[in-house]
């Protein structure tokens, strides 16, 4: 790897969490799922639910598995949240 990427991995002595890119991109999602949360609470909805009802809504018939990949979610995950 050259030197002008070495401060992106963590193997390296000069690494530092917040040059790295995928902690921001973490950072942000984490908060968008949150203010997801708080806001969809008054609804009774998560995000989760939120998002299979979004793929519900552009493909009605979807089965379980189709929706797991619509969401990018393990297929027990998306099975517990449906039929809760």
């Amino acid at each position: 790897m050259t030197k002008k990427y070495a401060r992106f991995l963590p193997t390296t002595e000069s690494f530092t969490l917040e040059d790295f890119p995928y902690y921001w991109i973490t950072q942000v999602h984490a908060q968008y799922v949150q203010n997801i949360d708080n806001a969809l609470k008054k609804y009774g909805l998560d995000n989760s639910r939120r998002r299979i009802m979004l793929a519900l809504s552009s493909k009605p018939h979807a089965s379980v598995s189709e929706l797991s990949d619509m969401i990018i979610s393990k297929m027990s995950t998306t099975t517990k949240i449906v039929y809760r």
